[in-house]
């Protein structure tokens, strides 16, 4: 199922996007060793930045992808994606068939 993360779905984040940096350090502008050491703020920013969506599986958190629309007014119709990451075990399923 896939559904936008709300903060019940904070510590899973949090373990996703820190394993998604380890498994795949060249995908991402930051990196482990930086966001290791987030605060609870910082986590809290990250996730509240733009809406994250994220695909469940038996309750699990496998998949995400971060959407940011843009805040200004003659650039309102334009949104840019960031952030995703899919779990080494469902890279080659198809999700969309769900």
């Amino acid at each position: 199922m896939i559904k936008i993360l709300q903060s019940i779905n904070l510590n899973d984040f949090i373990n996703l996007r820190l394993e998604s940096l380890e498994q795949n350090p060249d995908s991402f502008l930051s990196t482990f060793v930086e966001e290791v050491n987030y605060t609870k703020q910082d986590w809290q920013n990250k996730f509240q930045s733009g809406y994250w969506f994220g695909y469940f599986e038996n309750d699990q958190l496998c998949a995400m992808i971060n959407l940011q629309l843009s805040n200004k007014i003659k650039t309102a119709h334009i949104a840019e994606i960031s952030g995703l990451y899919i779990k080494k075990s469902l890279e080659k399923v198809e999700l969309l068939k769900n």
